[in-house]
């Protein structure tokens, strides 16, 4: 049998349920509950239809991105410092 959601609180001859539970019934069950009251009885989503087709592009950062060769670096010293510090 497929599975339906109430959206509203439902109570007649038909059959009873608070909003938001989910129930089995039969096709023609819930065609005459939506038909005494439109819109209350809604497919309930199943994990086989929400599955996705592809798994999702993984975006986390693994890794820093490196900055170059940082072997080549100095230390500075009086003579480089003046050479900068008018820029």
């Amino acid at each position: 049998m497929p599975k339906y959601t109430f959206t509203q609180t439902y109570r007649s001859s038909y059959g009873a349920g608070a909003k938001g539970e989910t129930v089995d019934l039969s096709a023609q069950q819930a065609a005459d509950i939506n038909r005494d009251a439109p819109g209350t009885l809604e497919p309930a989503e199943t994990p086989e239809t929400r599955a996705v087709d592809a798994p999702p592009a993984d975006r986390m950062v693994k890794q820093a991105r490196t900055r170059g060769d940082r072997g080549n670096e100095q230390p500075i010293d009086k003579a480089t410092y003046k050479a900068v510090k008018d820029r």
